[in-house]
C-alpha cells in the first residue's frame, strides 16, 4: 500500500519564490522589448514558459511517499531521497532554511542512523508522523 502526504506550501515562501521569477521575466522581457528582435522574444518565451512549468511541478508536486517500508521524499517529478523507515530514529519540529523537498518553513527533521537527514513539510503533519510511527514504533518524536 502506498500513501501519499502532499507538501504544504507557504504563503511567504510562495510570494518569495513566484515574486522572484516574476521580477527577473519582467525585466528580461523589458530588456527584449528594448531591442525588440522576434526570435529573441520567442526564445525567451519559450525559456520562460519552460521554466514556470518545471516551477509549477516543483510547486504543485512536491511530496512524500510511504510504500513498502520506505519514505520516499520527491520534488516535482525527481526524487530527492528515499529512506527505510526502520531506519528513522527521530522526527523533530524544525524551521530551518536549508534547501530541502518542502514547500514551507514549517518542516520536520528526519533523521535516521545512517547518518542521513531529511527535511519534509507534509500538509497533514501528525498523519503523517503517525503513519511512520505505526510502522516504526521506535521512533523519537520530538515535535
Amino acid at each position: 500500500m502506498t500513501k501519499y502526504f502532499p507538501s504544504a506550501r507557504s504563503t511567504a515562501l510562495g510570494i518569495f519564490i513566484w515574486g522572484v521569477l516574476l521580477v527577473v521575466f519582467l525585466l528580461s522581457f523589458n530588456a527584449a522589448l528594448e531591442n525588440p528582435k522576434t526570435t529573441d522574444i520567442l526564445i525567451l518565451l519559450a525559456v520562460w514558459l519552460s521554466a514556470g512549468i518545471f516551477m509549477s511541478s516543483v510547486w504543485f508536486g512536491t511530496g512524500y511517499y510511504v510504500s513498502n517500508g520506505q519514505l520516499i521524499a520527491k520534488i516535482g517529478p525527481f526524487v530527492h531521497s528515499k529512506i527505510a523507515i526502520d531506519k528513522i530514529t527521530e522526527i523533530s519540529k524544525t524551521n530551518s532554511w536549508i534547501s530541502a523537498p518542502a514547500n514551507s518553513l514549517d518542516r520536520l527533521a528526519i533523521k535516521s542512523n545512517e547518518n542521513l537527514l531529511v527535511m519534509v513539510s507534509p500538509k497533514d503533519k501528525w498523519g503523517f508522523v503517525e503513519l511512520l510511527k505505526s510502522i516504526n514504533p521506535n521512533i523519537k518524536i520530538a515535535i
